[in-house]
């Protein structure tokens, strides 16, 4: 292989190799740099959901808190609470009596309740345990129901009379929302019809599952909106005293009033095994004695649809791998998992039996999926990677749950592989440039350095070669002509000098020359004229021939002389190569970190154009609900005013029914008066009626006239009857009146008397709640306006720090322009460089410098 190819692949070969070791050192720093970048700005995306989600569950709660506090403390519960307890454990012998007077259920069967009918009751009962019960259970579930004969034992006989005439005689007591009553005439079923319409719509507008009044002596359920397998059992000993239900029984049984109390979800087996968690506070009366309790049971679906936003996850949100869900301290969900509804369940490598229990009820919470380091670090806020229940590696950030009575983990998570997507794709961007570049410079480079060997090196030498062939060839008359200002045209010089000074000798000294030697000589000045012209610069031809000898030395010397300069040449090329690759690392260090603050800069831009907009936002919305509590207190006045009205109209009403009850009293004494005329003028009309008998028959006696005195008889007769008609119209009207004046009592006594004194106190509350809310609003417009004012100055600050951060950009993008250029110039720099080492490595040099 010529010198020529030798130096044309060995630049070449450079050429490549060092854009492929820059794109090399490019990519690996580039990538650590964007990946740190990606996964910062990731985090903090997920931090916000994060957040976001938690605020929103704590919220959720807060609001149940305060449900079952001033709820329990309502004059409606309270009632209700009282009139339950009390008829409760009478349902039984009501339902007997009303039996035993004839008047026949609608709803149960004609059968009294004698002891042996219970066991019957019991049976009807068992059959509704294992057929409707157990055909709704296996519907939800995967699995067979557990032996619900065993439920059966701890219930008494009231609490069986209660179940079977308000579930077991109700053919769709397992579906139906609404069941009012059993028996017309027990105290129970009027309770239930007047107090269950105002639970029915209080569990409709909350999405409770349930409602629940305890007694709180003996832990019987004496009411529910679903009439469940929990219905009229106790929570001390019944079926159920292990459960969530039981607990919060126990722990606010316990409690104070306004105390509430909170037990996590569960699987409940009167509710089919579904999630179910429970809520309570006590009950308290006007005595401040304890009545019972109130329990909501809160639904799992609503935090649900919050954590999953019902099931969709927005792209622009999520992506295409987000979630966040909510985990037990156990282990367990409290939400769904994305990939368990989005993917098959299969995929992620589920037991088979759970995969199943997953796809009948739709939903994967309340099974144990999930087991990281998050869930393992619970209470703990951070940030971590490690790989998801799908077996794919995720980012997560995540938070313990502030809500007491719960130990509950919020996790915001997103794969890795999605986050790094834009990274693989730069990558590929970036390869096929290097490529492309490589291609350029081997182009570019190949040319140049063939162009540049030819003409500075290979050309002198080809024609140094070529004078000395002619001059072993017999040519004296040749010499060398190298003009290139450098060591060549040196040693062209001298070699001509000692060419001509030789041959000169020659001629006049010796006519003739041995042959041999002198051949033996020039072959070995050919062989030293050759490794010169392959560029060997450590030739040494042997000095034998006193002919040849000084052209020998001259050629000696020239090696000698071009390998000491080529050496310096050398190692001044490798010291600025040096320095250049070192300025050259230097300057691609200071420019990626012009390009992180620049990233960075326009990172915090645009968190800041999205804070400005933000807080504008919040003030807008907090001026909104100043404006709102004016509002509201102004409604709130016009409340009071119609709470006043109503409570001096239902006074009016009370006293307009009293004078009525009055006025028909003194009826009465009128119409009774009425009774004593009618009497004495029916004891006249009898003694007249004796009188004209009498006459008639003295005249009948005397001969007198006879149809004068019949007359007289059939006139008495005629007024005794108009008599005795009127004494029992006055008595009819008399029983009349009792009659109505009873019914008055009854109804202005114990009902009506009731029912206005019960709408006045209701009416008295209302108008302290009001005021108490008025006062509140009240507290709430100043601090809404402060708000406000808060958030227009947090947006005037973030606006001035936008301002800035622009100015920052501009001047970061002026360094980076510097730098660009002067990165420019040092790639020059180093390539002149690489091209001085490239020439010098042509030569073959001695090892030994010092030799030199």
């Amino acid at each position: 292989m010529k010198l020529r190819t030798k130096m044309l692949s060995l630049s070449a070969f450079l050429a490549v190799f060092s854009v492929l070791l820059t794109a090399l050192f490019a990519h690996q720093i580039a990538s650590t740099q964007i990946q740190h970048a990606l996964i910062e700005r990731s985090k903090s995306h997920l931090f916000s959901i994060r957040d976001a989600k938690k605020a929103e569950i704590e919220e959720y709660f807060n609001q149940l808190f305060n449900q079952a506090q001033i709820y329990a403390n309502t004059g409606m519960v309270i009632e209700a609470m009282r009139g339950f307890q009390e008829a409760f454990p009478k349902f039984q012998d009501e339902a007997d009596i009303d039996r035993l007077e004839d008047t026949i259920s609608v709803e149960g069967p004609p059968v009294p309740l004698t002891r042996l009918y219970i066991e019957d009751l019991k049976k009807a009962l068992k059959v509704y345990y294992l057929n409707e019960f157990s055909a709704e259970y296996r519907l939800r579930n995967a699995n067979d129901p557990p032996d619900l004969t065993t439920l059966l034992k701890p219930l008494d006989d009231n609490s069986i009379a209660l179940q079977y005439y308000y579930m077991a005689t109700n053919l769709d007591a397992v579906s139906k929302e609404e069941v009012f009553a059993a028996f017309e005439a027990s105290s129970y079923t009027q309770q239930h019809r007047l107090y269950h319409p105002d639970f029915d719509e209080l569990q409709k507008l909350f999405q409770f599952e349930n409602i629940h009044l305890v007694d709180a002596d003996t832990g019987q359920i004496v009411y529910s909106v679903f009439k469940k397998l929990d219905f009229a059992t106790s929570l001390k000993n019944g079926p159920d005293k292990k459960t969530g239900i039981a607990q919060v029984f126990e722990k606010a049984n316990q409690s104070h009033r306004g105390d509430v109390v909170l037990v996590d979800f569960a699987p409940y087996l009167p509710f089919y095994q579904e999630q179910a968690a429970f809520i309570g506070a006590p009950i308290y009366d006007d005595d401040k004695q304890k009545r019972g309790l109130l329990i909501f049971q809160i639904s799992i679906g609503r935090i649900n649809d919050m954590m999953t936003n019902h099931h969709v996850w927005p792209v622009e949100t999520f992506g295409r791998t987000g979630e966040v869900y909510l985990v037990a301290a156990d282990g367990t969900t409290r939400s769904d998992l994305r990939f368990l509804l989005e993917l098959a369940t299969k995929s992620v490598g589920l037991p088979n039996n759970l995969v199943n229990e997953i796809k009948l009820k739709n939903t994967s919470v309340g099974f144990k999926i999930v087991e990281t380091s998050a869930t393992r670090a619970a209470g703990v806020t951070g940030f971590d990677f490690y790989e998801g229940y799908h077996g794919k590696v995720v980012l997560s950030a995540f938070a313990p749950i502030s809500v007491p009575g719960l130990e509950w983990i919020i996790l915001s998570n997103r794969q890795e592989a999605e986050l790094l997507e834009p990274l693989k794709e730069l990558f590929t961007q970036m390869i096929q440039g290097t490529v492309l570049l490589a291609l350029v410079f081997l182009l570019i480079g190949g040319a140049a350095g063939l162009l540049y060997y030819f003409r500075l090196i290979t050309a002198p030498i080809n024609h140094l070669k070529a004078v000395i062939t002619k001059v072993a060839d017999g040519d004296y008359m040749a010499r060398a002509e190298v003009k290139t200002d450098d060591e060549f045209e040196t040693l062209s010089n001298t070699f001509n000098g000692l060419l001509e000074g030789r041959i000169r000798r020659l001629l006049v000294k010796q006519g003739y020359f041995s042959c041999e030697m002198l051949n033996n000589s020039i072959i070995e000045l050919l062989k030293g004229a050759f490794q010169l012209s392959q560029c060997d610069l450590t030739v040494q031809i042997p000095v034998n021939n006193e002919q040849t000898a000084p052209l020998a030395e001259a050629i000696n010397q020239m090696a000698m002389e071009i390998s000491q300069v080529l050496l310096n040449v050398q190692r001044i090329g490798e010291n600025i190569e040096t320095a250049s690759h070192f300025v050259v690392r230097q300057g691609e260090n200071v420019s990626k970190i012009v390009r992180v603050e620049r990233d960075i800069a326009d990172i915090t831009l645009s968190e800041f154009s999205a804070a400005t907009e933000v807080t504008t936002k919040i003030a807008r919305v907090a001026q909104s609900c100043q404006e709102m509590a004016n509002q509201a207190i102004r409604s709130t006045d016009t409340a009071l005013e119609n709470v006043v009205r109503t409570i001096n109209s239902l006074s009016d009403i009370w006293e307009t029914i009293h004078e009525t009850k009055e006025q028909i009293k003194r009826w009465g004494e009128r119409v009774q008066e009425m009774t004593n005329l009618v009497a004495i003028i029916n004891d006249i009309a009898e003694r007249t009626f004796e009188l004209a008998s009498n006459v008639v028959a003295v005249e009948s006696e005397r001969g007198g006239s006879e149809a004068a005195t019949k007359g007289l008889l059939q006139l008495t007769e005629s007024v005794l009857n108009a008599i005795f008609q009127m004494s029992a119209f006055v008595k009819n009207i008399q029983l009349e009146n009792h009659k109505a004046i009873a019914m008055m009592g009854q109804t202005t006594g114990p009902v009506l008397e009731d029912l206005v004194v019960k709408e006045l106190q209701l009416g008295e509350c209302a108008g302290e709640q009001i005021k108490k809310s008025q006062k509140t609003t009240a507290k709430l417009v100043p601090m809404l306006a402060r708000i406000a004012k808060y958030f227009r100055q947090q947006a005037q600050i973030s606006y001035d720090l936008r301002t800035r951060v622009d100015i920052i950009k501009d001047r970061t993008q002026e360094t980076m322009a510097q730098l660009e250029a002067q990165m420019k110039l040092t790639d020059n720099l180093v390539a002149y460089a690489i091209n001085v080492k490239k020439s010098v490595q042509v030569f073959k040099l001695p090892e030994n410098h010092e030799d030199l």
